[in-house]
């Protein structure tokens, strides 16, 4: 029983997040251009890896997980 509301809460916060891109897609276009990204482009080779994106991201993320846990506890 336990599983089930496990990924009822997990469903529930995807289609939050995907509201949130929805409504709000285009106030994220910093991420990916942020300083640390890396980006390198040749002629046959493109490479991007958004390292302090991901970092932003998580942070949040994580922020956001501490703060539910602390509700629900």
């Amino acid at each position: 029983m336990e599983i089930g509301k496990s990924l009822i809460a997990i469903g529930i916060f995807i289609s939050f997040i995907g509201l949130i891109f929805y409504l709000f897609g285009d106030k994220f276009g910093f991420l990916g251009h942020l300083p640390g990204d890396l980006k390198y482009e040749s002629k046959n080779i493109n490479f991007f890896s958004p390292i302090t994106s991901m970092l932003v991201i998580s942070l949040f993320l994580s922020l956001i997980i501490n703060i539910i846990m602390r509700f629900f506890k």
